[in-house]
């Protein structure tokens, strides 16, 4: 089989070592690429991005630097990640590179819902981490380091900065490669209609896949979930 590379672009706050714990369940035909954004983990002092754009131009040349000329790829996001990856997809086609051989959107629904109907990046600490905490990914052993909470609070407000800002632009080409649909059946911050909108940003093939668990249930369950990748990848490259 032929090997691939998967880039997996992280939620608000995280960072590439989110996605190590895949490794274990990740098929050895597939090279799990975790990208590393600006302001955390190896870049800790690269500074925060003004916004979307922005991110999307660096993660843009993080994976083109990665990947040889034509060379077979797919794309990963996690809610914030489907964000830069649904607008990475946008990048790539104005740019004419080769498209992602399929992409998987997780944890967010269609970028056609997005609106911000509360601001909590400029929030004082406390009332942003009970913001944060509804999400259900807030890691109790930072809330009890101050030198973690120190370090972790500018990155989650950062990250919810970009996204509070951004702006959906319908007029925009449709995704020209299939894509999955990973949610939690439990995520509180999703509906079923909503979910179902991403079908239309895509010219090809669209598939849901609901999960036990809440927003991060990729986390909760990671040997289910990298099973389903491994399964659709298999096939698009039998394909």
């Amino acid at each position: 089989m032929i090997n691939t590379k998967m880039f997996c672009i992280p939620y608000a706050g995280g960072s590439a070592n989110t996605y190590y714990q895949w490794k274990r369940y990740i098929t050895d035909h597939i090279e799990l690429v975790p990208v590393e954004l600006a302001g955390r983990g190896s870049r800790i002092r690269d500074p925060f991005y003004p916004d979307v754009d922005a991110a999307v131009e660096d993660i843009y040349q993080t994976v083109f630097r990665q990947l040889n000329d034509n060379e077979p790829y797919y794309l990963f996001g996690h809610s914030m990640g489907s964000i830069l990856v649904y607008e990475l997809c946008r990048k790539i086609q104005a740019t004419g590179k080769r498209q992602p051989e399929h992409i998987f959107f997780s944890g967010r629904d269609a970028p056609s819902n997005h609106k911000v109907t509360e601001i909590v990046h400029h929030l004082p600490d406390q009332e942003f981490i009970k913001k944060v905490k509804l999400y259900g990914g807030m890691d109790e052993r930072i809330l009890e380091n101050s030198a973690l909470l120190d370090l972790f609070l500018p990155i989650m407000k950062a990250d919810f900065k970009i996204i509070e800002n951004y702006g959906y632009l319908s007029i925009k080409e449709l995704i020209k490669s299939d894509i999955s649909i990973l949610i939690g059946k439990e995520d509180a911050f999703l509906t079923e209609e909503k979910v179902k909108m991403w079908a239309e940003e895509t010219s090809k093939n669209c598939e849901i896949y609901a999960f036990e668990g809440g927003h991060f249930f990729l986390f909760e369950h990671p040997e289910k979930v990298a099973a389903c990748i491994n399964d659709i990848i298999h096939s698009n490259v039998r394909e």
